[in-house]
């Protein structure tokens, strides 16, 4: 968890300030970002989560740099993104929610250049907001299954997160940045360009899960959280949810990945 929101303050002061500041200012990042933490930690009823947007606050530390470049390093937050976070690790995923592995074979289409496919195979076990804050929406799928990039982009995290086990971040040329979670095994490293269909990961069980499913989430370039089936019926990508009948397979994403489907 802190480690998500050292990125965040790290990423905002090298926008406002340049990359140099982020040395300069190591002390007052670490301080922010375990600030921002101890905030989202949940709480136990019926002792009421605290408001996320008070969690502003913790920037003050950032005063150390000087009251001008507080304000702009304040000014320049991807407030979504940061609310985001906080509202998900406020109320963290669902436990008894089950993630039953599909039947059947992919429901991929094959993808072509700009094109946009389906993070994995399954069948949607939860969606977005869902009554608790979900931040995205998870496919039940098996153990080891293949996990692709939805189109292309740049891998931005690749490793253990809070809450995921371990997690992908894509952000895509418009801004819009989509993560995969409760990896089982991640393909690809930090920075390495990605196209769509390329294998990224394998489904897991890892963090705040009980069952084989990836937890996937779409923030648009101001890191507002956006509902991912509705982002993906607009590029002419559906999955199934549970109880519904199986797709028609077609091919899989990438010819390269056809033994990840056995």
């Amino acid at each position: 968890m802190t480690q998500q929101f050292a990125q965040l303050v790290a990423e905002t002061i090298s926008a406002t300030l340049g990359g140099p500041a982020m040395g300069t200012l190591a002390d007052e990042i670490r301080t922010v970002s375990t600030c921002l933490a101890d905030r989202a930690r949940p709480v136990e009823p019926p002792v009421p989560a605290e408001d996320p947007i008070t969690a502003v606050g913790c920037f003050a530390a950032v005063l150390g740099a000087g009251r001008a470049a507080a304000e702009l390093i304040v000014d320049a937050l991807p407030i979504g993104r940061l609310l985001a976070l906080l509202a998900f690790e406020m109320r963290p995923h669902d436990p008894a929610t089950p993630h039953p592995a599909p039947n059947g074979p992919p429901v991929y289409s094959s993808p072509s250049p700009g094109s946009v496919v389906a993070p994995t195979n399954g069948r949607i076990t939860s969606t977005f907001g869902d009554g608790r804050g979900h931040q995205g929406m998870d496919i039940g799928n098996d153990l080891g299954a293949p996990i692709f990039a939805v189109t292309d982009g740049e891998v931005i995290n690749s490793g253990p997160a809070q809450g995921f086990g371990l997690w992908v971040r894509i952000r895509h040329a418009d801004g819009t940045v989509t993560t995969y979670g409760h990896n089982d095994d991640n393909l690809i490293e930090v920075a390495a360009p990605v196209t769509v269909g390329q294998p990224i990961a394998t489904v897991g069980n890892r963090g705040n899960s009980t069952g084989p499913h990836l937890h996937f989430e779409v923030a648009d370039a101001s890191g507002a959280a956006l509902d991912p089936v509705s982002w993906l019926a607009e590029r002419g990508v559906r999955l199934p949810a549970d109880g519904e009948p199986t797709i028609p397979p077609n091919e899989p994403p990438s010819s390269g990945s056809a033994d990840l489907w056995r």
